[in-house]
């Protein structure tokens, strides 16, 4: 036998809503790292060191300051010089890699659901200390080729 409920359009709606954002922020192996992605976080930092900002842009540099600086210049094929090789994408991707490595494993879907709190606790850990370890590298940073000014 099948119950009948009655239910105005505005609980409806809400039900519904309530069931998609479940389903949404369930953590799946497809967006295990989503919420914590390394983003913006270098921003304020390299933005404490102007010279460092100076350094990073150049004429096709994109969110110059999203990128890790580099003290040793590259100069490319066209006489484009650039500070870094690393952008904030590329230390997200190491620092995901990083926390698989430790639970034996090399891609998201690889790892057990029982470990997925773990695994995004040590994300949080390893961003953190990258963030510290990073700005606390520039903090001590002389540029080179600037008769040894500090940044």
């Amino acid at each position: 036998m099948t119950k009948t409920y009655t239910v105005t359009e505005e609980e409806l709606e809400k039900l519904v809503n309530e069931r998609l954002k479940e389903k949404r922020n369930k953590l799946i192996r497809d967006n295990l790292f989503n919420d914590l992605h390394f983003e913006d976080e270098l921003i304020p930092i390299n933005n404490k060191y102007p010279k460092v900002i100076e350094k990073l842009k150049r004429e096709r540099s994109v969110r110059p300051e999203r990128h890790v600086f580099n003290q040793t210049p590259k100069t490319l094929g066209n006489n484009d010089v650039i500070y870094s090789r690393i952008s904030s994408n590329d230390v997200h991707n190491h620092i995901r890699l990083l926390v698989l490595n430790v639970f034996g494993k090399s891609k998201n879907k690889d790892l057990l659901p029982e470990e997925y709190e773990q695994a995004r606790t040590l994300y949080s850990e390893l961003k953190t200390w990258y963030v510290n370890s990073y700005d606390k590298r520039l903090s001590t940073l002389t540029m080179e080729d600037v008769e040894n000014e500090t940044i």
